[in-house]
């Protein structure tokens, strides 16, 4: 399809602007920032648990897959594109360089959430241990919480709007990454 044609439909085209996928799809092949993209990409973990694959059914007419799962599954529904997850290809061209120390996926932030983290890893990790706050309502009141305990806290929001360079960024900061509850950032560094 021609991009005046696609450009009709733009404001429809909102899935793959999720965390600055489209910014990233856009960047590596090199196409113009206003290059529409009418590509749609599963929002959470997809570890099969939704038929045939979570976020197929979007109005975008072509659907991302960075897994051949994936890709099979979505064929059935609408036209499937195989391309690597856009945390790879956020990492694509870096050098990458750990830092050290640990960064902890937090739960969903919340006061029961928090307590229970904090209960399992004790107050005595404080010095050595980074949480990495999800950036959901009233996240703010997570990150004081930790802060509070003396945890340092970090957010995806921190410096604008969420993106998966950003979650490259953060992870790239420490040498181990632990995850409590299956969190699609730690999925998406995998995928």
């Amino acid at each position: 399809m021609k991009q005046s044609a696609l450009r009709r439909f733009e404001r429809l085209y909102q899935n793959a602007r999720y965390f600055g996928a489209d910014r990233i799809l856009r960047r590596y092949p090199g196409l113009a920032g206003d290059y529409v993209i009418p590509v749609g990409l599963a929002h959470g973990v997809d570890f099969g648990q939704i038929r045939p694959c979570q976020d197929v059914i979007t109005v975008e007419p072509i659907h991302w897959a960075h897994s051949e799962r994936i890709y099979r599954a979505a064929l059935t529904m609408k036209a499937t594109v195989k391309i690597p997850h856009a945390v790879l290809l956020s990492m694509a061209k870096k050098q990458p360089e750990l830092g050290k120390g640990r960064l902890v996926v937090g739960p969903p932030p919340g006061p029961v959430n928090d307590h229970g983290l904090l209960d399992i890893l004790g107050r005595n990790s404080a010095a050595d241990t980074t949480i990495l706050v999800k950036p959901k309502a009233r996240f703010e009141h997570s990150l004081r919480f930790w802060e509070g305990k003396r945890f340092k806290a970090v957010t995806l929001a921190d410096r604008g709007p969420p993106t998966y360079g950003r979650i490259v960024e953060i992870f790239s900061g420490y040498d181990e990454i632990v995850d409590c509850t299956f969190s699609s950032a730690v999925a998406r560094r995998w995928a």
